[in-house]
């Protein structure tokens, strides 16, 4: 195992145990690393700890009176970040362990099998012109065309939904931001042309307030939504969005409200929950589902 993807999956581990318990101790982070493989001394673990507040930013505090530790407030969205990232190599170098003992072992795997690996010959130069703020020439390949077109593209940042990878960037042609899927890159061609990211407004702030990667004109609204009960279950432990808030829980629904901008997707993860969820704010979503849900009657008639 490289030693890179040692330390990454060392963060990993650390910042997962900081986040399920409450305050462990230096020895109780130090027994979890044990657990999962890594024999390492205090000193080692309060380097990592040292480190990813110099490289991350996250920090990590010793708390006297709890006599453990905890992750500051302020880089938590930060420490999330870094866990979802730092989970590739850790379940990379898991899966490489298991493999060891044979190869025989791949039977007993199932993968969800999809496009999120295609295009990724490109992930380097789109994230290398994206930290170097250097404009990029694309050809690229949308679903509605049957033929590739070429962008000008101001790269912004590289985003994930749903197994997939997206350029996120400025499209000077069409003056507004626009997301590409990776998968759907031809060619990338990196320039030594500079922007400034000063002149732009940021596109990570937009999507912090919405559901996947369609942008919206709408503004930020407060929708809240009815869900059966045992669904309910599956939406506490998978959140759909980062400001969803418990509003009622007992055996007639399980209901939460979210402050997000209503866009394609958001209607697209609603009309997935079927039966089991009910929009009850705002009055303009509720008609639109059910718009939605008439018209998909129709095709069974």
């Amino acid at each position: 195992m490289s030693s890179i993807h040692g330390t990454l999956r060392r963060y990993y581990l650390i910042i997962e145990k900081l986040k399920r318990k409450a305050y462990p101790s230096l020895r109780e982070l130090r027994d979890f690393l044990h657990e999962q493989g890594f024999e390492i001394a205090e000193r080692t673990l309060q380097r990592d700890i040292e480190q990813l507040r110099v490289e991350f930013d996250v920090s990590v505090i010793y708390d006297r009176s709890q006599k453990g530790y905890f992750i500051e407030a302020e880089s938590m969205s930060i420490a999330d970040r870094l866990l979802d990232f730092a989970a590739v190599p850790y379940f990379s170098g898991m899966l490489t362990e298991t493999l060891k003992s044979g190869a025989e072992n791949l039977r007993y795997l199932s993968f969800e099998r999809g496009s999120e690996h295609r295009g990724m010959e490109h992930f380097t130069p789109l994230l290398d012109a994206v930290s170097r703020n250097t404009q990029v020439q694309i050809v690229h390949t949308a679903f509605h065309r049957d033929e590739p077109k070429e962008y000008t593209v101001l790269p912004f940042m590289l985003k994930e939904y749903q197994r997939r990878w997206y350029l996120v960037g400025y499209v000077p042609e069409r003056n507004d931001f626009r997301s590409f899927g990776i998968d759907r890159i031809e060619t990338v061609q990196r320039t030594n042309i500079p922007f400034s990211r000063n002149d732009y407004p940021d596109p990570a702030v937009f999507f912090n307030d919405v559901i996947g990667l369609t942008y919206s004109t709408a503004d930020v609204a407060e929708v809240e939504l009815s869900f059966h009960p045992f669904q309910g279950n599956y939406v506490k432990a998978l959140p759909l969005h980062a400001s969803q808030v418990e509003v009622a829980d007992d055996d007639k629904e399980y209901r939460i409200r979210l402050r997000v901008r209503p866009n394609f997707e958001l209607t697209q993860v609603i009309l997935g929950y079927g039966d089991s969820v009910k929009v009850c704010k705002p009055a303009s979503l509720a008609k639109e589902i059910k718009e939605r849900l008439d018209s998909a009657r129709k095709n069974y008639r």
